[in-house]
């Protein structure tokens, strides 16, 4: 898969926002150059606990994803290919339902 490149000639912006999922509109945003790491700017925002966050790979950060669910924050993300991880247990799907897995 490719990777979107920074070209210093051209300029870049990113708009990282919050929707409020009631009302579908957005709670805040901010406002970056194109190269700011999206994790970073993710990092510094604060959710109420309840907030359901759906991230990219570029968000994949352990120790932040631990505190996002000590301040009881639900999250959803792709993890990145090189990351380790052990299977504890299986359990059966109910029948009809997609696991979504590749």
């Amino acid at each position: 898969m490719g990777r979107a490149k920074y070209v210093k000639t051209k300029g870049a912006v990113k708009v990282h926002t919050v929707l409020d999922n009631r009302s579908v509109l957005p709670q805040y945003a901010v406002i970056t150059d194109g190269k700011t790491a999206d994790v970073k700017v993710a990092r510094a925002m604060r959710f109420e606990p309840g907030t359901i966050l759906v991230m990219d790979r570029g968000y994949e950060d352990h120790d932040w994803w631990l505190k996002l669910d000590a301040d009881g924050v639900f999250f959803v993300s792709w993890l990145k290919d090189s990351t380790s991880y052990v299977i504890v247990e299986d359990r059966p799907s109910r029948p009809g339902r997609s696991c979504g897995t590749k």
